[in-house]
C-alpha cells in the first residue's frame, strides 16, 4: 500500500466494484468521449473474469479516482505488461498516474520477472515522460508505440544487489528524458542506457533491445562488458 496526499494505492476487490464504476462513467473523455456506462454488476463481471495478476487502484477517500492492471505479456517471453491504466480526468496532473506505474515495476521487482511493458497509442504522447522517468524506454517501431522496463532484472541482479541498497531506482535516475523514440546504434544493435547517480557514486547498466538483457555494468570500481565486432545473425 502506497499513501501521499491523502491518495491510497490498493489492490481492487470487489468492494470497490460501484466506485470503479463510478470512476469509469466519469473517464469518457479519456477514452475519446465513450459514452458507454458501467455499473456495479458489469464491473464485478468483467474483474472476475480477468486473468491479471494485480489490479490497483488509487483511492481519494472512497473515491476510486485511478486505476492500474498488470498480467503477462502473451506475445514475448519473460515480461509483464501494464495492460490498462486510467486516472480519472479532475484528478489529472495529481501523479497518480506516476504511483500506479510505480507500484507496478516495484510489483515486477518482487515477483522476480526481469521486465515490465506497456502500449499506448499516438495521441497519448504526453504520458511518454511519466513513463520513461519510470524507467520506460520507447522502442523505435513504426507500427505502434511500444516501451519495454527492464529495471527489474537490474535490481534484482546479484551483482547489483548491493548497489541498489543505496540507490533508488526511481529518485536517482539521471537518465534524460525526451519526447521520442529511444536508443543508441552500435555495431549494428541498439542500446538502451540507464544512468543512475547519488553521494558523487555513478552507476551505468547498458540494455541490447534484441537480447533484452544486460549488456555492460560500469561502476565506480569496475566495467564488466560484452562486445559483438559486428551484428550478424549465423542464420535467419
Amino acid at each position: 500500500m502506497q499513501v501521499k496526499d491523502n491518495i491510497e494505492i490498493i489492490e481492487y476487490d470487489h468492494s470497490y466494484a460501484k466506485a470503479v464504476s463510478e470512476m469509469w462513467n466519469v473517464s469518457g473523455e479519456n477514452w475519446g468521449g465513450d459514452a458507454a456506462i458501467e455499473t456495479e454488476t458489469d464491473v464485478i463481471e468483467k474483474e472476475s473474469k480477468s486473468t491479471h495478476i494485480n489490479l490497483y487502484l488509487a483511492l481519494d477517500g472512497e473515491k476510486v479516482v485511478g486505476y492500474c492492471k498488470m498480467s503477462e505479456y502473451r506475445q514475448d517471453k519473460g515480461a509483464l505488461y501494464i495492460d490498462l491504466l486510467n486516472v480519472r480526468p479532475d484528478y489529472l496532473g495529481k501523479k497518480i498516474g506516476k504511483m500506479l506505474v510505480k507500484r507496478c515495476v516495484e510489483r515486477t521487482i518482487e515477483l522476480g520477472w526481469p521486465r515490465l511493458d506497456l502500449y499506448t497509442w499516438d495521441g497519448n504522447l504526453k504520458a511518454v515522460p511519466l513513463y520513461k522517468k519510470c524507467g520506460f524506454f520507447w522502442e523505435d517501431r513504426d507500427n505502434t508505440t511500444h516501451l519495454m522496463n527492464f529495471i527489474p532484472q537490474i535490481v534484482n541482479s546479484e551483482l547489483l544487489a548491493e548497489v541498489f541498497e543505496n540507490i533508488d531506482w526511481y529518485d536517482d535516475n539521471k537518465r534524460i528524458i525526451e519526447v521520442k523514440q529511444d536508443g543508441i546504434k552500435e555495431n549494428g544493435f541498439e542500446i538502451y542506457q540507464y544512468i543512475w547517480e547519488k553521494d558523487n557514486k555513478k552507476v551505468i547498466v547498458d540494455i541490447t533491445k534484441r537480447g533484452r538483457g544486460i549488456k555492460k555494468v560500469e561502476t565506480d570500481e569496475y566495467i564488466i562488458e560484452t562486445n559483438i565486432e559486428k551484428c550478424k545473425l549465423i542464420c535467419g
